[in-house]
């Protein structure tokens, strides 16, 4: 009797359900959205809601689509409703690439474009009901903390001094951490503006500026040293000083992957551009970046020129990372 007493409890104990962190109810697909003021991005996640812990990315179901919502604020204050039926079409495919994936939740950030824009709350609340993608449309204070938790997240950067430098399409954000102190930048001059801006220079009403040419290289360092006298005025000598870790598009795809190095200093990057700078889009190799591609490279390499940035190594992190981790997107 006291044997069979003491089996029962425990064969009970083993038949019970798999509520323990790890287990398999723990488990959930995330399919996770960057939607960006150029364009939107998707990964796609295995995340133990129990312990908030990541299990494994599952990266063949990433990929993005180019939108550009910023380039309906450059001569308006809305974003066109055309515009939004096509973001609307991309994310659609986006999420069914998840769902191919196994996912069964969807969340996302909507960043700059839609902060500045009238319509812009409007904008991502019809695209949320259209899609059935939860949407949030978040301060460019909160994106900055986005991109640091993502960065955390993939990178092993933990009790370091460390910036994390975020340039999207339409805004910019730096953190730099320093013991325990934290100092942040938050700026305007990315990816979508600063082309931009170049356009201007060439008083060109084309959508690339592609090849800039030498004479309008040299009509870009008082854009650049502006925005650099800005930063230095709120982060100071941290990015001379602390490793630096470049997230989001800018970072990883037009500059790592054009001089084909992950961890790059602005030499890499000057003679990249020297060449380039003569280079029409379709010798870029063409693609949905290629009006942004060159700029992004010279306002790189400009501001680490002008803020003494030894290197900068650059990972494929975005937001989407961060809202990953986020309790509130979910």
């Amino acid at each position: 009797m006291i044997k069979k007493l003491g089996f029962y409890p425990l064969l009970f104990i083993l038949c019970l359900p798999a509520f323990s962190a790890g287990s398999k109810n723990c488990r959930e697909i995330r399919g996770v959205f960057d939607i960006g003021s150029g364009s939107t991005k998707m990964k796609v996640f295995e995340w133990d809601e129990c312990r908030d812990k990541l299990i494994d990315e599952l990266k063949k179901c990433s990929d993005h689509k180019k939108v550009a919502y910023k380039e309906d604020l450059k001569n308006s204050n809305e974003i066109k409703a055309s515009t939004i039926e096509y973001g609307i079409k991309k994310l659609k495919e986006l999420k069914l690439k998840a769902i191919s994936c196994g996912a069964t939740e969807f969340s996302g950030a909507a960043t700059s474009a839609f902060r500045q824009a009238k319509n812009g709350e409007s904008a991502a609340n019809y695209i949320a009901k259209k899609t059935g993608v939860r949407i949030q449309v978040v301060s460019q204070q909160d994106e900055a903390k986005l991109g640091v938790i993502g960065a955390k997240l993939k990178a092993n950067i933990e009790n370091k001094d460390v910036c994390i430098w975020d340039i999207g399409g339409s805004s910019m954000q730096i953190t730099c951490e320093s013991g325990d102190k934290t100092k942040r930048y938050l700026g305007h001059l990315a990816s979508v503006p600063f082309k931009n801006e170049v356009l201007k220079l060439k008083a060109s009403k084309k959508i690339s500026p592609n090849p800039i040419g030498k004479e309008t290289l040299s009509l870009i360092n008082p854009l650049i040293k502006s925005e650099s006298e800005d930063i230095f005025d709120s982060i100071g000598k941290l990015l001379s000083k602390n490793i630096v870790i470049g997230i989001g598009g800018v970072h990883y795809y037009a500059v790592s992957k054009s001089v084909k190095k992950n961890r790059y200093n602005p030499s890499d990057l000057k003679a990249w551009i020297t060449k380039s700078i003569n280079f029409n889009d379709k010798e870029l190799g063409g693609g949905d970046f290629v009006d942004t591609l060159v700029t992004n490279v010279i306002l790189v390499q400009g501001l680490m020129r002008e803020l003494k940035i030894k290197n900068v190594t650059a990972y494929k992190v975005n937001l989407a990372d961060g809202v990953l981790a986020s309790k509130s997107f979910w």
